[in-house]
């Protein structure tokens, strides 16, 4: 099984993600010390892939080091500002630094350069946490355009997520209609 997965044929960002699956397994396990290791090795095989960064940034929000967390995550932005994970990896850890304007404009213009749903639905949860409710609304409503292959189980947690925006904005009707749609027991 090794060998097959391993197989990299030469190509280091290959190497480097094989590195980087060792080191968020053993943060899990919270084995801080070889986890670093595997991630320095990464680094000096691609040290400009933003996966990197978002990793590390990871394994340090693990370690509870916050600061440095997000100084991973906006390194890995800076190095791919298109790359999806960076960006809501950024926003996130700027969230977590309760710096949630910061994050809003990061996702704001993210969802500008990018087709990404899930920075439109990560942008609608900030605006929702924020009360900016008719926001998170208009941000629920054009993500299903980012989907074109929307899965049921995603088609429902959208549903919930827009009957929860309808009903914080007022619109009962609506709010009743999507929660038809995601069939949950709180729904």
């Amino acid at each position: 099984f090794r060998r097959v997965l391993f197989r990299s044929d030469g190509d280091p960002v290959s190497l480097s993600n094989w590195f980087l699956l060792h080191a968020e397994v053993l943060s899990q396990f919270r084995d801080f010390q070889r986890a670093d290791q595997w991630l320095r090795k990464a680094e000096a095989i691609a040290p400009n892939d933003p996966r990197l960064w978002c990793v590390r940034a990871r394994v340090l929000a693990a370690e509870d080091l916050y600061d440095d967390a997000l100084a991973a995550a906006q390194l890995a932005v800076d190095l791919g500002p298109t790359h999806v994970p960076a960006v809501q990896e950024a926003a996130y850890r700027l969230m977590q630094s309760n710096r949630d304007e910061e994050a809003l404009g990061l996702l704001m213009r993210a969802t500008k350069e990018l087709e990404s749903g899930d920075v439109i639905m990560q942008l609608a949860s900030l605006h929702s946490e924020l009360g900016d409710h008719e926001q998170a609304w208009e941000c629920y409503s054009q993500v299903e355009s980012h989907y074109p292959l929307l899965e049921p189980a995603m088609a429902k947690m959208l549903a919930a997520r827009r009957s929860d925006a309808a009903y914080d904005c007022g619109r009962m009707d609506e709010a009743v209609e999507y929660a038809r749609q995601a069939r949950t027991p709180f729904h």
